[in-house]
């Protein structure tokens, strides 16, 4: 056998599966994307139980706020746009590694990484009433580090501590309308979450 075509072959199956979960992404956008804009995100469908929605969200995960913005339905150049995406945001080298483990049923931890480890915010959403609505947990020792007050006056610690967990209060509503496609509404925004191929 020629080890040749066998590398060429693996080459093309690489490629066609990465096409196949581009579109599999676009698909699911197309169908999200107008509910999106006129933030009608109560009609976005998705499981409805925090276990649910806990279970479908391991994995590696990159953003789509700009691609939803620029999104036209069935539009070939949304698609190759898309195709960009996902090589750049979904690559080892990426500046924000944001990857989802489940550790209760009503729990998830999201780690964000820079591709050498260092840590780019890392935080535990736990669900509130069994439903979609998540609250964020932080230490106040991890949001101090995350403002680098550590050392700070104590006045100044309470007053960051005091705007982040009033940043925090109002809960994030998630929902994934389908598989590789994460909506999440805070007070202040919606964000939109594609989950990258493996």
């Amino acid at each position: 056998m020629n080890p040749l075509r066998v590398a060429a072959a693996a080459l093309v199956l690489v490629s066609v599966s990465e096409v196949a979960a581009t579109e599999l992404i676009a698909e699911q956008i197309d169908r999200i994307a107008p509910l999106v804009a006129t933030g009608e995100v109560q009609q976005l469908g998705g499981p409805e139980p925090a276990s649910e929605i806990v279970a479908g969200l391991a994995g590696r995960w990159f953003t789509l706020n700009n691609t939803i913005r620029d999104w036209e339905l069935e539009d070939r150049a949304s698609r190759e746009s898309l195709a960009r995406s996902i090589d750049r945001l979904c690559a080892d080298d990426w500046e924000n590694i944001a990857t989802y483990s489940v550790t209760d049923p009503d729990r998830i931890h999201i780690d964000q990484r820079s591709p050498t480890g260092v840590d780019h915010g890392s935080f535990d959403l736990v669900a509130v009433d069994g439903g979609r609505m998540f609250s964020t947990v932080l230490e106040d020792d991890y949001i101090l580090s995350i403002y680098g007050l550590e050392d700070a006056p104590q006045d100044q610690q309470q007053k960051a501590l005091a705007e982040m967990k009033a940043a925090l209060q109002g809960g994030q509503e998630i929902w994934l309308p389908g598989a590789d496609v994460m909506v999440i509404r805070t007070a202040a925004e919606i964000e939109v979450w594609g989950r990258c191929p493996e």
